[in-house]
């Protein structure tokens, strides 16, 4: 069983601590190349390839034709089974603030945390914010299970209900995939893989568990 660590932004955080949020899904790096088939090739529906990031062999496809449940069981970062510690911004105690993350002692700054989630600090004393990237595990407070991987897909095939599962706030003032694609836009346009791209991705289904 693995631990390994997923970024959230605030919001989605508050998403998943209200009950709001299920599901996520991540950019695949690197894309996948899609080749298209005849109607009656028996092959039609293997149609993704992973392809080389760098190097003298750059955007050359690689090994066989895979189908997209063979694909995601190969190359998805997260599988069935593994168990995700939430790395979401955070403050420590000011007396922490020339401290890198893995100079923190657990047995000190961990009675000693506050989530940015939850706002500004209320009271001084609070050092600088830290970002999600370097929070250790430790200082997670909030723990996922992978319960399925559902097939990669490009981003603008999500349903309305995985929509909803993303975290779409309920009642919404929209309709829960125009607000999925804002959302999907604050996080991933600036990257060069926003909505109108229509990248593929993986989308993960999870439950919250206890630490």
């Amino acid at each position: 069983m693995r631990q390994l660590g997923i970024l959230f932004k605030a919001d989605m955080v508050r998403a998943i601590l209200d009950g709001r949020k299920s599901m996520t899904r991540r950019i695949i790096n690197p894309q996948p190349k899609v080749i298209t088939r005849q109607e009656d090739d028996p092959f039609r529906d293997s149609i993704m390839y992973p392809v080389y990031r760098s190097g003298p062999l750059k955007g050359k496809v690689f090994g066989g034709t895979l189908t997209p449940r063979d694909f995601a069981d190969r190359y998805a970062p997260y599988q069935v089974g593994d168990l995700l510690y939430v790395k979401e911004a955070y403050y420590h105690g000011i007396e922490w603030d020339d401290c890198r993350p893995g100079e923190v002692d657990p047995l000190c700054g961990g009675n000693d945390l506050w989530y940015a989630a939850a706002g500004p600090p209320p009271t001084e004393g609070w050092g600088k914010k830290r970002s999600p990237l370097f929070m250790p595990k430790w200082a997670a407070r909030l723990w996922l299970r992978v319960t399925e991987v559902k097939d990669p897909h490009r981003i603008q095939d999500i349903s309305k209900e995985d929509a909803w599962a993303e975290g779409c706030p309920n009642p919404s003032p929209i309709d829960a995939r125009d607000w999925f694609a804002e959302l999907w836009d604050s996080i991933n346009a600036k990257k060069g893989f926003g909505w109108d791209v229509n990248p593929w991705v993986f989308p993960y289904v999870f439950e919250r568990i206890e630490k």
